[in-house]
């Protein structure tokens, strides 16, 4: 009986040496029994590492795509937080703008009324001048007065002699 030839799938033998029975190879006869459910198991044992391999990267997508979420939640909020921020600070340039405004204001009254108070200052020192001068002419009259009172007095006086 004729031992059948094995095959190394893709390769042929070189150099007058047989393929490395290590390799998988394909027989032209039946497996027996033990080997089918040998070579049963390892597919069992190969599409069970597939299918753990698939949930792992499953499981891996999953969390990067709860991790994309997260991080576009987080990019959304900071992107309103940016917006919020520029806002404000268009508001207090504004602000600002309306202070320096408010500054040149205040000084340009302030200058006013330094002007009025110095004003003020004038015609007070000018009122009291004007005082002292009504009061020395109400002196002036009284004596005035007093005099002309005499006079009128001396003037009955000698009418009297007469």
């Amino acid at each position: 009986m004729a031992v059948p030839r094995r095959h190394m799938v893709g390769f042929k033998p070189r150099h007058g040496r047989l393929p490395n029975p290590m390799l998988t190879t394909l027989s032209t006869m039946p497996l027996p029994p033990y080997v089918n459910c040998q070579s049963r198991g390892l597919a069992l044992e190969r599409s069970q590492a597939t299918c753990s391999f698939k949930i792992k990267m499953l499981v891996l997508l999953t969390s990067r795509e709860i991790e994309q979420d997260e991080m576009e939640k987080l990019f959304s909020c900071l992107r309103a937080e940016v917006t919020t921020a520029r806002q404000e600070a268009s508001d207090l340039s504004h602000q600002l703008s309306n202070s320096a405004h408010l500054q040149q204001q205040l000084t340009r009254e302030k200058e006013q009324l330094e002007r009025a108070i110095e004003e003020v200052d004038r015609l007070q020192s000018t009122n009291n001048e004007l005082e002292n001068e009504l009061l020395a002419c109400r002196q002036k009259e009284a004596e005035l007065l007093a005099f002309t009172q005499k006079l009128s007095d001396k003037n009955v006086h000698i009418q009297n002699m007469q």
